[in-house]
């Protein structure tokens, strides 16, 4: 496509973009200047467009020249005669529909921002403010571009709504001027298929459904081709149960990598048909609150092949007791786990033992047991692991360590690299605060939880005294 049969800006940009396409199949190597020298929005309509859009394919014929070709096109053809191949953008874009065969090379390429900008000055032409919305998240941040941008996406969103019905929450984001992130409540199968067939649908990465009715919705998800693009899922208070997980299951999940549950109702039986989710191979967080797994869930979890390359596990409300902790502590398949955070499972002393007994324990780098009524044999226990830790930050809150407690912790030498200790709401008094105000071996101690603690006044002035403390943000 020549620049001399453009009658746009757009059309000029196709030019450009598909003869570049043309020298790097002759030449991967040659520094051709796509994407620095494309036009911004404001610069690329009318005439100045265009003479820009010349000036950039002059470029590239300068390129094919010095190739021996007599264009970008001949460079192209004399390639194949050789074997090589040209990788035109996607489609050849027939000028019959240039406007779909930019979507569709972006539904697949997504972060090429050279068709971006093209698909920005078709929107233009037309007068679709969608176009303006792409340039402006494609143009460097400023306080107008963000309240322009802010002003755009609203309206979007309102009309988003109105189409499906539904009541979007505001957690929703774009990027590169599509839905990137969206929240759902109480979503129909049809709005989750009108989401899905809508512009923005083959560009959503981030989705939470809230507050569903029944499961239906998940049929419009596992029919969509769209939902292999998802990398995070968040289910909440969806009544998904068992079925749901199932029926999850069929979803072509492909490309997650963070799910989150909470109050589904999934129980122990939907725990073990989660951990039979081949789609689930990417997942690097997972998060389960309030879904009552019990031991015979974690355990399950903790067996399955689909979850080695998790990195955070976070399980709130769940029941898993110390019997799933060690269940979780044992498992060698959890071998890339650093961050595991435990909120009131009912985890006692022993499952805390179990904890630091096995080598998991030297993995982490965050470990939160909030909630989780242990006491001081509890906090002994991650006093002295048999081997060096390599946490980072360690959270304690409601864990009834009281003073004793607080004296291992601060007596620890296998804490050193802790930067982050939480503690509050562990009826610590002044002598656990003086112990904490002794120099130990918390040579990078960076933050130090207090707070809602039985503290008097002479345990606070040690605190406020204590040369060690000094350069420490202290919360009580």
């Amino acid at each position: 496509m020549f620049l001399g049969g453009c009658r746009s800006a757009s059309e000029a940009h196709l030019a450009f973009l598909n003869a570049a396409a043309s020298l790097r199949a002759l030449d991967p190597a040659a520094n051709v200047p796509v994407l620095s020298v494309l036009p911004t929005v404001g610069e690329s309509r009318g005439l100045a467009g265009l003479f820009e859009a010349q000036r950039n394919l002059d470029l590239l014929h300068e390129h094919a020249r010095r190739l021996g070709a007599a264009s970008p096109q001949a460079a192209a053809e004399g390639s194949l005669e050789r074997g090589g191949r040209i990788c035109f953008i996607e489609n050849d874009f027939a000028p019959s529909q240039p406007e779909e065969a930019v979507l569709e090379g972006l539904r697949k390429n997504p972060d090429d921002a050279g068709l971006r900008h093209v698909y920005a000055d078709m929107l233009l032409e037309r007068g679709d403010e969608r176009g303006e919305l792409i340039n402006l998240n494609l143009r460097p941040l400023t306080w107008e571009r963000i309240t322009r941008a802010g002003e755009i996406e609203r309206r979007l969103i309102g009309d988003l709504e109105r189409k499906l019905g539904v009541k979007i929450g505001i957690g929703f984001y774009f990027k590169g001027g599509f839905l990137s992130g969206i929240s759902i409540e109480e979503p129909t199968k049809q709005a989750v298929e009108g989401l899905f067939e809508s512009l923005d649908g083959p560009f959503i990465r981030d989705l939470e459904i809230r507050n569903a009715d029944g499961a239906e919705w998940i049929l419009a998800l596992a029919q969509s081709p769209h939902a292999s693009n998802l990398k995070r899922l968040s289910l909440v208070n969806t009544g998904l149960g068992v079925e749901g997980i199932l029926a999850l299951a069929r979803c072509r999940l492909a490309s997650l990598t963070n799910l989150h549950l909470s109050s589904n109702g999934i129980g122990e039986e939907g725990a073990r048909a989660l951990a039979r989710f081949p789609y689930l191979s990417k997942l690097t967080t997972l998060e389960l609150w309030n879904e009552n797994i019990g031991a015979e869930g974690a355990r399950a979890l903790a067996g399955s092949p689909y979850l080695s390359v998790v990195t955070t596990l976070r399980l709130m409300g769940n029941h898993i007791r110390d019997e799933g902790l060690r269940a979780l502590a044992q498992s060698p398949l959890h071998s890339k786990l650093a961050i595991l955070e435990l909120w009131n499972e009912n985890i006692g002393v022993d499952g805390v033992r179990a904890l630091v007994q096995s080598s998991l324990f030297a993995k982490l780098r965050t470990l939160n047991l909030t909630g989780n009524v242990f006491g001081p044999d509890g906090a002994r226990a991650l006093a002295r692991p048999p081997h060096p830790s390599n946490l980072v930050t360690l959270g304690l809150p409601h864990c009834g360590i009281g003073d004793e407690g607080a004296e291992a912790l601060a007596d620890s030498r296998h804490l050193s690299k802790v930067e982050s200790l939480y503690l509050s709401s562990n009826e610590i008094g002044d002598a656990g605060a003086r112990a904490l105000a002794q120099p130990s071996a918390y040579l990078n101690l960076r933050v130090l939880d207090l707070m809602f603690n039985r503290i008097g006044a002479e345990g606070a002035q040690a605190l406020r005294e204590s040369p060690f403390l000094s350069r420490i943000w202290v919360k009580t």
